[in-house]
């Protein structure tokens, strides 16, 4: 009815047509999309700020990976040797530091 308050039957979930959209309907596209997230994350306003409002985040990321020491055996060698006192790791004539 369109007097008052208009109301409609509520569409399923999923319907994608011209039918009108109540507020159940609008609400509970929300819903799904905010799903469990947390509190802290379920605004885009939060998500951005999580991301440090940084618009090519996906690049940032990659270029600060990008620049991390890439896996060497020698380096690898090195991490995993026992520390103990009056021990010293080295290089042999082939290694680089």
């Amino acid at each position: 009815a369109l007097t008052g308050t208009p109301t409609a039957p509520t569409a399923l979930r999923g319907t994608n047509n011209t039918q009108i959209a109540n507020t159940a309907f609008v609400l509970a596209a929300i819903a799904d999309v905010i799903d469990a997230s947390p509190d802290a994350l379920n605004t885009l306003n939060e998500l951005a700020a999580a991301l440090g409002n940084d618009p090519d985040f996906a690049t940032t990321r990659t270029n600060a990976l990008a620049g991390k020491q890439p896996k060497n055996a020698t380096l690898t060698a090195l991490a995993g040797l026992s520390t103990a006192k009056n021990k010293l790791p080295y290089f042999a004539e082939n290694d680089a530091a």
